[in-house]
């Protein structure tokens, strides 16, 4: 009897390693695909808006995709980004949101903004917010 129960204990321990596994290898792929379509659009944006193009273009363009430009502070190397939301993640326990933005680097470290601000960038960063 004893050795039965060892049994079913071991294939227990067994299927419990295979469903974890199996989960840690979806919530990867996921993760994976999230990615690529952050890069993806990454890459479309990129072409459309080159270095140079202006603060107003931008904003025009960002507009157009139905999405907005927004001034968000300490995410970068810039005391204030501009950003276009592209995605949300999984977030932490200690935390309320994990958004993905692209961020506009229009290389100004003043806080007064010209339509004529010439875009230098864009790259895709990752913020918590609302953390413990």
């Amino acid at each position: 009897m004893k050795k039965h129960l060892r049994n079913l204990g071991l294939i227990l321990v067994g299927l419990a390693t295979i469903g974890i596994t199996a989960a840690y290898i979806w919530h990867s792929h996921l993760a994976r695909v999230r990615e690529e379509s952050y890069q993806s659009t990454l890459r479309s944006v990129s072409l459309d808006l080159r270095p140079g193009t202006t603060r107003k273009r931008v904003e025009q363009y960002v507009q157009s995709r139905g999405a907005k430009l927004e001034r968000v502070c300490c995410i970068g190397h810039q005391p204030f980004q501009d950003v276009m939301l592209i995605g949300r993640e999984e977030k932490p326990w200690y935390c309320g949101q994990h958004n993905v933005y692209l961020e506009f680097d229009f290389g100004s470290a003043e806080y007064t903004l010209s339509d004529t601000d010439p875009l230098r960038s864009i790259s895709i960063v990752h913020k918590l917010d609302d953390c413990l």
